[in-house]
């Protein structure tokens, strides 16, 4: 025996409760191995709940994806037709104008 306690590493835990539902992050165990951490998540989260499936991934096993602002710039200018913004100047020039019974508390209704 060396005295030392065994290296341990991080690992984090995803859970699927039902088939049609998207993983959700539960929350992270520190074990010595793979085996370990599975049943550490287990009884850490899922004492009390019903689960379709459940994934242990070592943290240094998930690639972190750096954001892009030159990229972000790309996708709005692609997307603009999608926010309200892009609708108000084209609708106020065909004509359009706002619907009474949406109209806010301070504009005057008929």
């Amino acid at each position: 025996m060396s005295g030392q306690p065994p290296e341990t590493r991080v690992y984090e835990v995803f859970i699927r409760f039902r088939r049609e539902q998207p993983f959700q992050h539960a929350g992270s165990v520190r074990a010595v191995d793979a085996d370990l951490a599975k049943r550490y998540a287990q009884d850490v989260f899922l004492r009390r709940d019903r689960y379709a499936e459940v994934w242990v991934v070592p943290r240094d096993c998930i690639a972190k994806v750096e954001r892009d602002p030159w990229l972000d710039q790309v996708k709005f200018r692609q997307t603009e037709y999608r926010r309200p913004s892009y609708f108000t100047p084209h609708l106020r020039a065909r004509g359009f104008q706002k619907v009474p019974a949406l109209a806010g508390p301070e504009e005057e209704r008929p």
